[in-house]
């Protein structure tokens, strides 16, 4: 039983940090992204397209975080007090 706990804990954690790698790559893509297109002043429309798809992509990188640190809060509760699924 502690090898599964040991394997779980492990499995949990990685994706934890994984996903804040993943939200920070995709914040410092999206912050490069502004930078390019508003260097001249001017946003054309391919410029405000591929700020919108970065904008996306963080947003996703951070949600799935988000849901990673709640399955982490939920399993650290003790048992009668987890949602009903």
């Amino acid at each position: 039983m502690s090898e599964i706990l040991d394997a779980a804990y492990h499995l949990v954690h990685g994706d934890t940090f994984a996903g804040l790698a993943a939200s920070a790559r995709e914040f410092g893509e999206f912050v490069a992204s502004v930078a390019e297109s508003a260097a001249d002043g001017v946003i054309t429309a391919n410029e405000l397209a591929r700020v919108d798809r970065e904008l996306t992509e963080m947003l996703a990188a951070s949600q799935q975080l988000r849901a990673t640190l709640a399955a982490m809060h939920e399993a650290g509760k003790p048992v009668a007090l987890r949602r009903a699924a």
